[in-house]
């Protein structure tokens, strides 16, 4: 067993969106104009659960709705889920969730995410070595939407594990 701490950060994105990934120089320009539909695909399960929708899999079902639409893009998954145990969600609760996916578009395998609601503050707790001036700093300033832009990071190691192992590119 090695000591391992994992910091949540908000993920840096392009100018459309598109979270930056050394994944990305892979796209063509035909690709590269099709992948903020990733982004989009969350802003639309953001959206529903910000005019009150809690059903898992109606919010599942606003991404899966405009990714299907782009015959380019095959969905490996969107999920819904606890983002402490990774557990599938049926309900939101009033605590959020961890909404992820992935997709392939042409041979790249683009990942994204984000929290709904307060969960953040959830894995932010599960970490005591996280400095509570990290949580502030976040809570403040350009992050004050930052309950909803804190991505990726950790959902990127555990999906490295838990879905293939494939690499860290």
């Amino acid at each position: 067993n090695m000591p391992t701490t994992i910091v949540v950060v908000p993920t840096v994105r392009e100018p459309d969106g598109l979270a930056m990934s050394s994944r990305n120089s892979y796209l063509n320009s035909e690709e590269r104009a099709i992948a903020p539909m990733v982004y989009q695909a969350l802003l639309a399960v953001q959206a529903g659960y910000q005019a009150g929708e809690r059903d898992a899999t109606l919010l599942r079902g606003a991404a899966l709705t405009l990714l299907e639409r782009t015959p380019a893009i095959s969905i490996e998954y969107v999920s819904v889920a606890d983002p402490l145990s990774m557990r599938e969600l049926e309900t939101v609760g009033s605590e959020g969730a961890l909404v992820s996916l992935a997709v392939r578009l042409g041979g790249v395998r683009l990942i994204d995410s984000l929290f709904l609601g307060r969960y953040w503050s959830r894995v932010w707790r599960a970490s005591p070595s996280t400095p509570l001036t990290s949580v502030s700093n976040l809570r403040s300033g350009p992050w004050t939407d930052g309950y909803n832009r804190l991505t990726d990071n950790l959902y990127y190691l555990v999906d490295r594990f838990d879905r293939g192992n494939q690499g860290w590119g």
